[in-house]
């Protein structure tokens, strides 16, 4: 699964096959798109992650598996749903 997630990033930023990418992934909580800098927010310093939106790809259309920490972090831990792995809270 990440394969395949890493060979799109590949070829939206029009890097070979052969080169190894540098990849970041950023999982945060509670951080909407207008708190970062580089997209538009001018309250907030936040110039290393604007230095590495502008040397690198920006991506501007973010998901998350869910509204709350714990099932979005092991949705990107374990690739699945999760429900599937049984991190999800009873109200």
């Amino acid at each position: 699964m990440l394969a395949r997630l890493f060979s799109a990033l590949c070829l939206c930023a029009g890097i070979h096959a052969s080169e190894k990418p540098n990849i970041v992934i950023f999982l945060v909580d509670d951080l909407g798109i207008g708190d970062i800098g580089a997209f538009g927010n001018d309250t907030l310093r936040t110039p290393h992650v604007d230095s590495i939106c502008e040397n690198g790809v920006k991506l501007d259309h973010d998901l998350a598996a869910a509204s709350l920490c714990t099932p979005s972090r092991t949705a990107l831990m374990t690739s699945r749903y999760a429900i599937r792995s049984g991190m999800t809270s009873v109200i």
